[in-house]
Parts: structure tokens; sequence; C-alpha cells
């Protein structure tokens, strides 16, 4: 799609993912996230090392469920975040970004998300800001 819209992805960047999740939650109710849901293969890594991406987030977990590799729950976390030292921010709502940026014809916005300072810990709340 970037290429479709004119953006390329490089050093830097943070890619999001949206798949729909919260839409579906909306017109069909919880399932079992973990037994199925949309995300990304384990693939996808080397197109993210390729390009040098920072960080990337979804409305899901990223991770494509069930995962497609064998004896593996979330192969993509574990060769993102410890292979390569990226950040994942999961379960964002990106619906209110989509529509602004879809309003604004601004594919691209400025990126900003501090997460809680807690030692020892392996997630945070995160309250992240698209500036347009």
């Amino acid at each position: 799609m970037g290429e479709k819209i004119g953006v390329k992805i490089g050093s830097g960047d943070a890619l999001l993912i949206k798949t729909g999740r919260w839409k579906a939650v909306e017109e069909l109710g919880q399932w079992t996230f973990t037994e199925k849901a949309a995300g990304l293969h384990t693939t996808v890594a080397t197109f993210l090392k390729e390009r040098d991406v920072a960080v990337i987030g979804c409305d899901g977990v990223s991770d494509v469920m069930p995962s497609g590799v064998e004896n593996r729950f979330n192969p993509l976390h574990e060769l993102t975040l410890i292979g390569m030292g990226m950040p994942i921010f999961d379960n964002l709502d990106l619906r209110k970004l989509s529509d602004v940026a879809r309003q604004l014809k601004r594919p691209t916005f400025m990126l900003v998300a501090a997460p809680l300072n807690v030692e020892g810990a392996t997630g945070s709340p995160l309250n992240p800001m698209a500036i347009f």
C-alpha cells in the first residue's frame, strides 16, 4: 500500500498496522483473540530490519494468531523485541488516527510516545500522540 500513496518506510520510522480489530469487536463481540486474529507473520521481521524501522504498533498484538510457526506463540515479538530491541505498541485503537489521516490526506505524522519508567517492567501504559 505504501507504494500506492507514495510513502517510503525507512530508518527511525514507526509502522502502525490497523487490522480492524476494534470494529470487529463492536460488530461481532469479543472472541478468543489468541486463537484467531489478524496480524503480521514472522517473515515481516526481515522487512522491518532492512528498513531499520524503530517501532511497530498494532490494534492487535502485531503477531498473526495462530502464528503459523511451530512451537512459537509470538515469534514476531521474539524477533523484534529480543532480536532487534524494537519496542512494540499492542492493542492500540487506531480508528480515530486513521480517520484524521484520511481527512487530512496525510498518511505520515510525528508519533510521540513515552512509556512509564518502571524498573524491571516488560510493559507500560502508554498515551501516544500523533502530530500532523
